[in-house]
């Protein structure tokens, strides 16, 4: 009975340490996304990201947290209207209608942090979206 209880203690102090290191391995690496360029006068404006995935997002901060690899990320964007041409009715009702892109496939790297904003210098609205302003290695 001794011999029992010791082998299986020795099996449990074994299996304690693999355990641990596949619970490890299985973690996925995660990189910082920046979603405010802070950039107006540039026509660059900050991203609410609504969902990652198709999965809808609680949490509205500029800066997430996401795991590695290829995301479809959808956003609404926090265009400051100042920085626009204030008279040009035709743009507002376009921009309030979305007629821009708002979803952006991104492929995130370990070790690497994204700034993303949206694009609002081109002419047309249609061509307005988010981008990958810039990607800063760690």
């Amino acid at each position: 009975m001794k011999k029992m209880i010791i082998l299986s203690m020795m099996v449990a102090l074994w299996l304690v340490p693999e355990m641990n290191h596949a619970q490890q391995s299985t973690k996925t690496e995660q990189v910082v996304v920046d979603l405010s360029p802070n950039q107006p006068v540039h026509k660059l404006f900050p991203l609410t990201l609504l969902t990652v995935d198709g999965e809808p997002v609680a949490r509205r901060n500029h800066q997430i947290m996401l795991d590695v690899g290829e995301h479809v990320l959808t956003f609404s964007a926090n265009i400051d209207f100042t920085y626009l041409n204030a008279n040009d009715k035709i743009l507002r009702s376009r921009i309030n209608q979305r007629k821009y892109d708002d979803t952006l496939t991104v492929n995130l790297e370990a070790g690497k942090s994204y700034q993303l904003a949206f694009d609002a210098r081109p002419r047309k609205v249609e061509d307005w979206k988010p981008i990958v302003l810039r990607v800063i290695d760690k």
